[in-house]
C-alpha cells in the first residue's frame, strides 16, 4: 500500500537520482529519519510491484536509471493501489477530471477514480458546486451527458488554472496531476514542453518565469 504522500517523495527522488539525504531533508523542511522511514515503504511498494529498489549508502540514496526509464510504469498500477486523498485534494480532481472528460463521467467513475464511498462523492459534489459559483460555473447532471460543467469557456479555464496552480505548490500537486492524466491514459512530458517554451521566449527575447510556465503547460495539455 501506498499513499499519494509517498508517490510525491517517490516523484522528487526520480528528479534528483543521486542526491544526499541531509541536503534533501533541508529542501523539504523534514526530518531525515522521517524520509529514509518513507523510503523503506516506498521500497516495500516497489518490490511488491517488481521493481528495481532505491539504495541507501549512509547519507546518499541512489535511483536505479531503470526506474527512471519505467517511471509511468508505477502510476499506470495506481488505479489498483490505494491512495489517500483530503477534501480539497478529492474537489480539485473532480473539477479536473470533469474539465477534461472524455466520456460520460458518473458517481461510479468518482468513486473508482479517488477510491471513496458514494456519500463521500455526493458530499464533495455538493461543495464543488459551491466553489463554482464564485466562478459563475454550474457543476451539472444529466442522464444523457453525466456530469458536466455549465458557463463561459473562460471562467471554466480559469478556475482550472487556480486548481492547477494551487495543487503545483503543494509538494504532491505533480504526482496528483500525474495521476488525473494516467486516469484518461494521457501521457505528457511537461518537462520538454517547457524547455520548448523557453526556446521559443528566448529566440523573441521574452522573459518568463518557469513556475508560470509550467502551469501553462499543464493547462496546454
Amino acid at each position: 500500500m501506498i499513499d499519494n504522500r509517498l508517490l510525491a517523495l517517490l516523484g522528487v527522488l526520480i528528479e534528483m537520482p543521486k542526491f544526499y539525504l541531509t541536503e534533501l531533508s533541508i529542501l523539504l523542511n523534514r526530518e531525515r529519519k522521517e524520509i529514509e522511514r518513507d523510503i523503506q515503504e516506498i521500497n516495500h511498494y516497489l518490490q511488491n510491484n517488481d521493481f528495481p529498489l532505491i539504495t541507501v549508502k549512509e547519507n546518499l540514496y541512489i535511483v536505479p536509471e531503470i526506474l527512471i526509464k519505467e517511471f509511468n510504469a508505477p502510476e499506470k498500477k495506481l488505479k489498483h493501489t490505494q491512495i489517500y486523498l483530503n477534501e480539497i485534494e478529492r474537489l480539485q480532481l473532480i473539477y479536473l477530471v470533469t474539465f477534461i472528460r472524455k466520456s460520460e463521467l458518473s458517481n461510479f467513475h468518482y468513486q473508482e477514480f479517488l477510491q471513496v464511498s458514494k456519500n463521500t462523492v455526493l458530499t464533495d459534489i455538493r461543495k464543488l458546486r459551491e466553489d463554482c459559483r464564485t466562478f459563475d460555473l454550474i457543476f451539472s447532471y444529466s442522464r444523457k451527458k453525466g456530469y458536466f460543467i455549465q458557463g463561459s469557456e473562460i471562467n471554466k479555464r480559469k478556475m482550472a488554472f487556480d486548481i492547477i496552480t494551487s495543487l503545483l505548490e503543494a509538494s504532491n500537486g505533480k504526482w496528483i496531476l500525474k495521476y488525473l492524466m494516467s486516469y484518461w491514459n494521457e501521457e505528457s512530458d511537461v518537462k520538454k514542453l517547457v524547455e520548448k517554451m523557453k526556446e521559443e521566449a528566448t529566440q523573441y527575447s521574452i522573459s518568463l518565469v518557469e513556475d508560470r510556465l509550467t502551469e501553462i503547460a499543464y493547462m496546454i495539455i
